[in-house]
């Protein structure tokens, strides 16, 4: 079977389209009311090497969830909508998603709240945050087992004045 010349520059073309076409970066989704807070760790993560999508409201987040690949998830506690229905959608992937999910929050305004985000076994980062707490959760320390729990902070009341937040460590509660 013999191919036109002008076959032949079509599939050349189509090749060096290809070729010429940037993988796609990782894509976080950044769920939070605030446009500060989405800016902020968008910029960040683009100097990281990551894709962001913003959602101010669980809908718009569910929604991107179900349209998008999204590797991994930040999510505040406290927004419209509620975490609770993002969080489902994550749990009913099977792709463990949760795996990659991180919460942010200035702190528990309950005890039920705070229930909730230990119980689901993902990282959790108290705002304002160190931009360093979201390259160790997305980016882990070379030698990391990608096996390992996520890293979490322990779970604090919101704080009063001025104190300082805690950092993320590794503390390990196996998810039940």
């Amino acid at each position: 079977m013999t191919h036109s010349l002008t076959d032949r520059l079509q599939e050349f073309r189509a090749n060096q389209e290809r070729a010429s076409t940037p993988p796609a970066l990782p894509l976080v989704l950044v769920v939070d009311d605030l446009p500060v807070v989405q800016t902020l760790v968008g910029r960040y993560l683009a100097h990281l090497g990551f894709d962001m999508v913003p959602a101010g409201d669980a809908d718009q987040a569910v929604q991107i969830l179900r349209s998008r690949d999204v590797s991994h998830v930040i999510l505040d506690v406290h927004f419209p909508g509620g975490t609770e229905a993002v969080y489902a959608e994550i749990q009913s992937r099977n792709d463990e998603l949760w795996r990659r999910t991180a919460f942010m929050t200035g702190g528990f305004v309950d005890r039920a709240r705070e229930a909730f985000v230990r119980n689901t076994g993902c990282a959790v980062i108290f705002k304002p945050f160190e931009l360093d707490q979201l390259r160790h959760f997305l980016l882990p320390p070379p030698g990391a087992n990608s096996d390992e729990e996520p890293p979490r902070v322990q779970a604090q009341p919101a704080p009063t004045g001025r104190q300082p937040r805690p950092a993320m460590s590794t503390m390990s509660t196996r998810r039940g």
